[in-house]
């Protein structure tokens, strides 16, 4: 199996024994994390962070299928042999919150802490039109590629409603192809993924969190991700002392952009053991 790429980021002085791994979103890719996790070592030098590219995303390519939450929860068990390392903490952010639930649950030995950001644990409707990743996949379908520049996939993501700043975000997936750019991932194989990611329940390391490791659920207070019951199913957890479960008032889906201050001060307290 290939291994997924990643990159290190590490203390200005390297004396680090203990990992952390980042790990993003649908059509993200580490570098999403880059600034969060130097944040993380600096305050915590005895951390060093690898911030990972799931399969299909950023520069992690020919993985085998199928293309499943489970292989992707594997993939990053196999990851361990190019860390050198068992990570010691996990943060997962919304598909990769759900990736990171299915590691700490199958795979990880001495997982110490899993972060969960805004990702729902249990089943789901694949997403659809009405949401946003909804309409980004069908706005990335109608793409027609190659393209002349980064500028071009702007102007058509937001002619078709997306907001500037994800098609702005959304330029970050284009690589040099056969006359002008194209979309580095394959999208078939992301809507596997995704359904994957929809028909996968990870409530059970929520409600029974592995030996030895603690689980944390983070929210963006303005996410539209949770259904009512959800949340009620997470507070019933927490006031159990089973994991920790906050809001973040002011964020929304985007934690670690919306409110970086607020998520880096419940994060950094569980790394500085």
């Amino acid at each position: 199996m290939r291994s997924l790429h990643f990159e290190w980021v590490r203390p200005v002085h390297d004396g680090a024994d203990t990992t952390i791994v980042f790990l993003h979103g649908i059509l993200g890719s580490g570098r999403n994390w880059v600034s969060f996790a130097r944040r993380c070592v600096t305050a915590h030098p005895h951390l060093r962070a690898a911030v990972v590219d799931l399969r299909h995303h950023g520069q992690s390519h020919g993985q085998d299928g199928p293309d499943t939450l489970l292989a992707c929860a594997e993939d990053i068990s196999t990851l361990r042999l190019a860390l050198d390392d068992e990570p010691a903490f996990v943060v997962g952010h919304s598909f990769g919150g759900k990736v990171a639930a299915a590691y700490a649950q199958h795979f990880a030995a001495d997982l110490r802490h899993l972060f969960v950001l805004d990702s729902p644990p249990g089943k789901a409707p694949v997403a659809t039109g009405s949401s946003e990743i909804g309409r980004v996949l069908e706005a990335v379908q109608a793409v027609r590629t190659p393209l002349p520049d980064r500028q071009a996939l702007v102007d058509d993501l937001t002619g078709r409603g997306i907001s500037r700043a994800i098609a702005r975000w959304m330029t970050t997936n284009l690589t040099e192809g056969d006359g002008g750019l194209v979309f580095r991932f394959s999208l078939p194989r992301i809507l596997e993924m995704l359904q994957s990611y929809a028909d996968y329940d990870a409530w059970p390391v929520f409600d029974e969190p592995p030996t030895g490791s603690s689980v944390t659920m983070v929210r963006g207070g303005r996410s539209d991700r949770f259904s009512a019951d959800d949340i009620a199913h997470l507070d019933r957890l927490a006031a159990a002392g089973t994991i920790a479960h906050h809001v973040m008032p002011e964020a929304g889906h985007w934690l670690h952009t919306d409110d970086p201050d607020g998520l880096f001060a419940l994060v950094s307290p569980a790394l500085a053991a």
